[in-house]
C-alpha cells in the first residue's frame, strides 16, 4: 500500500496569498529601511515635472503659432490695402496729369490765337452757362485785377464772347452775346452784308436775310466792332419758297459749357 509524499503537498490559496502579502510588506519595510521610497519618490516627482513642462512647452508654441498666424494675416491685410491705397493714388495721379495735359493745349490754343494788338488779362472760368445764370459765365477776376462792367471777353483768342456784366472784388459775371432775345449786329464775312443776331442761348444766334443774299453753311459771322473775331458760323438755313427772306442759324464753333479759360480786353 503506497501513501502520497507528505513534499508534493499542494499549498492551499489562503496560505498562498498570506505568503504573497508577507513579501509585499517585507519588500517595502526593504524600502523604507535603505531610502528608496525618497528616490522612487523623486523620480516619479521628476517624471510627473518633465511631462508638465513638455505639456506647457507645446502649449506656448501652439499659442505663440495662433499669435504669429494672426499677426501675418493682419499684416497681409494692412498690405493688401496699402496696396489697394497706392494703386488709387496712382490713377489719381494720372487723371490730373491728363486734366494738367488738356488745360496746357487750352492754354497754347488760347495764347496763340490771341489779338497782339490788345492788352488782355487770363481768367479761369468758375461757373459755366450750366452751372450759372442762363447764360452767363463766372470767371475769377474782379475789380482788384482791373475788370470792370462793360469789358468784352472773348475765348481762345479771337471768338467773341460777351461782356462783364457784374464784377466784386475777385470776381466777375460775363453776359454771353447768345443770351436769348439780346440782339448783336455782326457781318457776314464773305459779301460783309450787315446782319441783326438774335441770341437763342448756349453760344446761338439766329437772324434773316433776303434770300437773294448767298449764304452758306459754315460761312463766319463777325461781330462789327471787330472784324478779326468771330461770333459763330452758319449752320443750318431755313426758307419758304412764298417767303422773300431766309432764316439763318448761326452757332459757335466750340461747345461753351466746356469753357476753361477766356480773356478780358482792357
Amino acid at each position: 500500500m503506497s501513501y502520497p509524499s507528505r513534499n508534493n503537498r499542494q499549498t492551499p490559496p489562503f496560505e498562498r496569498w498570506v505568503l504573497i502579502l508577507a513579501g509585499l510588506f517585507v519588500v517595502v519595510m526593504l524600502i523604507f529601511a535603505t531610502g528608496l521610497f525618497g528616490v522612487l519618490q523623486r523620480g516619479l516627482q521628476r517624471g510627473a515635472r518633465s511631462v508638465w513642462i513638455a505639456r506647457e512647452y507645446s502649449l506656448a508654441n501652439a499659442r505663440d503659432l495662433i499669435t504669429l498666424t494672426t499677426e501675418s494675416k493682419q499684416s497681409l491685410i494692412h498690405e493688401i490695402e496699402s496696396l489697394r491705397l497706392l494703386n488709387k493714388n496712382l490713377s489719381l495721379d494720372k487723371t490730373r496729369l491728363r486734366l494738367l495735359e488738356q488745360e496746357n493745349k487750352t492754354l497754347r490754343e488760347t495764347l496763340g490765337r490771341r489779338d497782339k494788338s490788345k492788352e488782355t488779362i487770363l481768367a479761369l472760368v468758375i461757373a459755366p452757362p450750366r452751372q450759372s445764370s442762363y447764360d452767363t459765365i463766372l470767371i475769377d477776376r474782379g475789380t482788384s485785377d482791373g475788370i470792370k462792367i462793360g469789358d468784352r471777353v472773348v475765348a481762345y483768342g479771337d471768338m467773341a464772347l460777351g461782356t462783364i456784366a457784374e464784377v466784386t472784388g475777385t470776381t466777375a459775371m460775363v453776359q454771353l452775346y447768345s443770351s436769348p432775345d439780346t440782339p448783336l449786329s455782326g457781318r457776314l464775312s464773305g459779301n460783309q452784308t450787315l446782319i441783326d443776331l438774335n441770341g437763342r442761348g448756349g453760344g446761338n444766334f439766329i437772324f434773316e436775310v433776303p434770300r437773294d443774299i448767298e449764304i452758306v453753311e459754315g460761312d463766319i459771322i463777325t461781330p462789327v466792332f471787330n472784324s478779326r473775331q468771330i461770333i459763330g458760323i452758319v449752320g443750318g438755313l431755313d426758307f419758304d419758297p412764298r417767303d422773300p427772306f431766309q432764316t439763318v442759324y448761326v452757332t459757335a464753333p466750340f461747345n461753351i459749357n466746356q469753357l476753361q479759360f477766356v480773356e478780358i480786353e482792357k
